[in-house]
């Protein structure tokens, strides 16, 4: 494949570079999990995922965003109430949703991210805009309305694209680790959803990387409000910030900023890894449990002797035990009437062989073995006496 200048420079595969490369030898594997996809939701109603999608983007739209933004409070406290209502419409969607065969949904969103990233690929194209390579192929300066709509579609195009991406590369995963068919579209399908619900997180975590300080700020309180409902502030967390304030909710908020920040600067990619961060600062609030000290002979005044290991027995005796044992079957085998059977099992049992072994080797079952097992120690009682 042809590397762009700057993949040669740097002996590597840009972005735009490796979702050429993706799109490459992925359209074949597309193309086939959507008849293995189509052969398996037939027969099932298709309508139940439209009507939870209408119902989430009925929902979404009805959140107050600007509202929210203006009250007295906080802007974290604003923005996180703003995602504390997106995410109970996502739970009540994902309530709806988990109704739906996984093969309906797979093929849903695998014809829905295709059908859109085309659309939005089209209108960048119309715009002397080429996403594949990232390059703006116009020398005249498009208007200000032409810039919104060309840095929306272009987020848009993107986020669809991560939809595919992933869900493809769940498929293989799971079909690496020999699952079937259903179970390898329902991995699809859930990495499509989780990818489809978590498009605006990584949008504003994109902004994060824009090099205007504005748009970084704004960023960093969206991303804050973000992360507040996903994190749960036990009592040990809240003993620990009362330190601090009055309030420990609202000393949260105040540091949740400073938390992400620091996050991006230690090279946090992606929004799953902002949270984890995040969650491991504010454990790191938490003040730590004294180390138990265990009761030592020094402590109560004994003298500090450790116990002796058990010896193990030599080589020597273990074959001297072994003989023995063999001496007292054949000795049991010539005074009683053992069969060959029996004095074989009893044999093998004193040598250390388990009964599935017995029977595995004698090609018979596990009971029968136990029979002769137990016929030949009731031989063995009659001769001690």
């Amino acid at each position: 494949m042809p590397q762009c200048r700057y993949c040669q420079q740097l002996n590597t595969l840009c972005t735009f570079c490796v979702n050429r490369l993706f799109e490459r030898h992925s359209g074949a594997q597309a193309r086939a999990l959507r008849r293995v996809a189509w052969v398996l939701c037939r027969g099932a109603d298709p309508t139940l995922l439209e009507k939870a999608d209408h119902e989430l983007g009925i929902a979404v739209a009805r959140i107050a965003v600007e509202a929210r933004r203006r009250a007295p409070s906080s802007p974290v406290a604003g923005e996180a109430a703003i995602w504390c209502a997106y995410y109970a419409a996502v739970r009540r969607y994902e309530q709806r949703v988990s109704l739906v065969p996984s093969a309906v949904e797979f093929l849903a969103r695998l014809n829905g991210a295709i059908m859109q990233r085309r659309y939005y690929r089209r209108f960048l194209r119309s715009h002397h805009v080429d996403i594949r390579r990232g390059v703006w192929r116009s020398l005249p300066v498009p208007a200000s309305v032409h810039k919104e709509a060309i840095l929306l579609h272009t987020f848009s195009h993107q986020w669809y694209q991560g939809i595919l991406q992933n869900g493809l590369l769940a498929v293989l995963q799971a079909q690496r680790a020999w699952q079937d068919p259903q179970s390898t579209l329902r991995a699809g399908a859930l990495a499509m959803r989780h990818t489809f619900l978590q498009g605006l997180a990584w949008q504003i975590g994109y902004c994060r990387h824009i090099p205007i300080p504005q748009v970084q700020d704004w960023a960093t309180l969206a991303l804050s409000g973000w992360v507040r409902p996903q994190i749960r502030v036990y009592p040990c967390h809240r003993q620990a910030l009362r330190e601090f304030g009055e309030a420990p909710r609202t000393v949260l908020l105040e540091w949740l900023p400073e938390w992400v920040c620091e996050a991006f600067h230690n090279g946090v990619q992606t929004p799953t890894e902002l949270l984890e961060t995040v969650r491991r600062y504010l454990d790191k609030v938490r003040p730590k449990a004294p180390r138990r000290t265990r009761s030592t002979p020094q402590s109560q005044g004994q003298n500090p002797k450790r116990p002796r290991r058990p010896q193990q027995p030599l080589a020597l005796e273990t074959w001297a035990v072994q003989e023995a044992t063999l001496l007292d079957v054949s000795a049991l085998q010539a005074s009683t009437k053992l069969s060959p059977k029996e004095s074989l099992v009893l044999g093998l049992r004193n040598q250390g062989w388990k009964l599935r072994e017995i029977a595995a080797q004698r090609g018979v079952d596990v009971g029968t073995i136990k029979k002769e097992e137990r016929s030949a120690q009731r031989l063995n009682c009659s001769y001690t006496e």
